[in-house]
């Protein structure tokens, strides 16, 4: 899970968060869905959002809500 997910104070901190989530965001796209394990992920994407916030460029912010959606869709087809 992302629970050693550190939280991103600097530039290195902030790119293995990043890197974190982008790996379990592929390993939870590639399975079928586990709202279980997709709302931690959004959790985790939430999280990021709000310790990065004054450090995030547009693209990170973008990205971070474009993965969002995806968990989200990817969380609902299991209902």
């Amino acid at each position: 899970m992302l629970s050693d997910t550190l939280v991103p104070c600097d530039g290195v901190t902030l790119a293995r968060s990043v890197r974190a989530i982008a790996a379990q965001a592929r390993r939870t796209l590639k399975r079928p869905s586990d709202r279980g394990e997709a709302r931690d992920l959004l959790a985790a994407i939430s999280n990021l959002e709000r310790d990065s916030l004054t450090r995030s460029s547009g693209d990170l912010s973008r990205w971070l809500a474009s993965l969002r959606r995806r968990i989200e869709l990817h969380g609902a087809s299991s209902l």
